[in-house]
């Protein structure tokens, strides 16, 4: 109280002053007592509206960034209650300083409107172009560089200069624009350049950057959907000093650059060697990098937790060295925890398919709880096994009448039968009774991993196949590719249908299975669907009453299954060659 007694004896000009120094001690200085707390009531509220307001923004309106870098303690509060920053196009000229108008999903443009402005005042360009000196060393052709960007109504710059200088900013996401210049993301990268090799210091924003998310889906369709991104941008973003999450998509090569006589990796993918912050890494449909690069980024993080891989289908083969990644992940950390493929048999070669990886490999992991796995090699190798049968004398037409699932289902069951695994919650195996309908094969004769199943419910494991998918709630804990709901300052508002759920197939979000059989019974004859049911169908039925009774059936036997503790929130899962070798706690494999 002595000390408040004192302050109170400034002048309030001195006292304001005092007040708008910091940001972050306003509210603990207004409560020191009731007088300081009243004159303190205006930046309070100050506070209180700039946080509502620009907690979460973005560059929707061409205004945003210019009105946050406005001199004076309004914009320096509203700047320090920035923690997220959505990036959803980049202007090239001032005629498209008009709002972005996303309709999603779908491609989405400008709005037609007039420009908010056609120049920037020789007050703003004063302010603006020597801003980045503060924290790096620009040459004069360099200042000259940015003028001009200025000038000609590109607006990267300025909000490569917004996200530096909003000290808790933590995450940045950049939509996906088709045919966009990227000249946000670009000033971003060699302002990271600048602090890191250059002599530079690292500016408040992106010492506090924790999440970057680039190309966050629209929702557009696959054959929409055909740009591409330059590799080194992730390379780049490695070296933000307390990166935590990564999510990059459609990283690609610089062609013309890896043609050159002279090309050096290195020069071009700057990539930190060990020292990186960075805990998770999603990396979707990577488009025929160099090997180098995965092995690079292998030994860019100090302590990688996390990592996710996916193609943007499963019969798209756009990665052949995912075995060199796998050993290179394996060699430079052991530590990791997650290592999960999605649309897995895009990401293997044509003729090997995904993961064709030796046990040694991923004997390395140390603490492994995810792991996908392609089970279409030890299967065909097991197949012969299983049934007592020399591979080298097994009959083609005998080989061809094995049900696909048969063998998987034997390993399954004595995987669980054995206790080797303690702590297995769920096995994950994605759609291998479709395997027929897309072979040519009849359609099947018996439900698909019986033995599995059995094994399962009485070791309090959760089975989770095409016909059966209640997993007590574990699919939560697997990483999920960004989509539109994720873009909190579009039209969805960060807001998620409650139905929808996390594909663990795909990697993506989508509506839930609500059982009526549409997809999953073409791949059984219809005497054993309704077996599966526990009745059979009579003529009186229409196929529609037919798929509700299944479905009222379906929820009852799933809801009886639920076997494992939900306070227990261990799951992992490894690939069945490495039984005898990894302790994992759940399993999900990928045909």
């Amino acid at each position: 109280m002595e000390r408040a007694s004192l302050l109170l004896s400034l002048s309030p000009e001195l006292i304001f002053q005092i007040v708008d120094h910091s940001p972050s001690t306003v509210l603990t200085l207004a409560l020191t007592c009731s007088s300081l707390y009243r004159l303190c009531q205006p930046v309070l509220k100050q506070h209180r509206d700039a946080y509502k307001k620009y907690r979460v923004t973005s560059d929707l309106s061409p205004e945003t960034v210019l009105h946050l870098f406005i001199v004076g303690p309004t914009a320096k509060i509203e700047r320090w209650h920035v923690r997220e920053l959505e990036i959803w196009g980049s202007r090239e000229s001032w005629e498209d300083w008009r709002s972005w108008a996303p309709k999603l999903p779908g491609r989405y443009g400008l709005a037609k409107e007039a420009p908010s402005r056609s120049a920037l005042s020789a007050q703003e360009l004063q302010r603006y172009s020597p801003k980045g000196t503060e924290w790096w060393r620009f040459s004069e052709e360099e200042v000259s560089n940015v003028q001009r960007t200025l000038e000609s109504g590109n607006d990267g710059y300025l909000k490569m200069l917004l996200s530096a200088s909003c000290p808790r900013l933590h995450s940045i996401r950049f939509a996906k624009r088709l045919g966009d210049a990227w000249s946000s993301l670009m000033w971003i990268t060699k302002a990271i350049v600048r602090s890191e090799h250059c002599g530079g210091i690292w500016p408040p924003g992106f010492h506090s950057l924790q999440n970057v998310a680039v190309d966050v889906s629209i929702g557009l369709s696959p054959d929409q959907d055909d740009d591409e991104i330059h590799g080194a941008g992730l390379a780049t973003l490695l070296h933000l000093p307390h990166i935590k999450n990564l999510y990059y998509c459609k990283p690609s090569p610089n062609r013309e650059d890896e043609e050159d006589e002279d090309f050096e990796f290195y020069k071009l993918y700057r990539l930190p060697t060990g020292t990186s912050s960075v805990e998770s890494i999603f990396l979707d449909c990577p488009d025929n990098l160099p090997e180098e690069f995965y092995d690079a980024l292998a030994s860019a993080p100090k302590g990688l937790d996390t990592f996710a891989i996916r193609a943007t289908c499963s019969y798209e083969h756009i990665l052949n060295d995912v075995d060199s990644l796998v050993s290179a992940l394996a060699d430079k950390n052991p530590q990791l925890k997650r290592l999960i493929v999605y649309n897995g048999m895009g990401l293997g070669s044509e003729y090997e398919g995904v993961f064709s990886c030796p046990p040694s490999d991923f004997k390395c992991f140390e603490a492994i709880k995810h792991l996908s796995i392609g089970a279409d090699d030890f299967e065909n190798e097991g197949s012969c096994h299983a049934h007592g049968q020399d591979p080298d004398i097994v009959d083609d037409e005998w080989f061809h009448n094995i049900e696909r699932s048969e063998t998987l289902d034997f390993l399954l069951s004595q995987v669980i039968e054995s206790g080797a695994y303690k702590d297995l919650k769920v096995i994950y195996v994605e759609n291998v009774e479709g395997w027929a309908c897309w072979s040519g094969r009849p359609t099947r004769k018996q439900l698909a991993f019986q033995k599995t199943t059995a094994a399962g419910r009485k070791a309090g494991v959760h089975i989770c196949t095409l016909m059966n998918r209640g997993d007590g709630g574990y699919w939560k804990n697997f990483p999920a590719k960004p989509d539109r709901f994720d873009l909190k300052t579009g039209p969805c508002r960060g807001k998620r249908p409650a139905d929808w759920r996390l594909n663990l197939d795909t990697g993506k979000w989508g509506p839930d299975c609500m059982g009526c059989g549409e997809f999953c019974f073409k791949n059984y004859s219809e005497i054993n669907v309704f077996s599966f049911s526990t009745f059979i169908t009579k003529t009186t039925l229409t196929p529609e009453q037919a798929r509700m009774r299944i479905r009222k059936t379906r929820k009852k036997a799933i809801a009886s299954k639920c076997l494992v503790d939900p306070s227990e929130h261990i799951v992992f899962a490894v690939t069945l060659r490495l039984v005898a070798l990894l302790e994992p706690a759940a399993v999900f494999v990928q045909t």
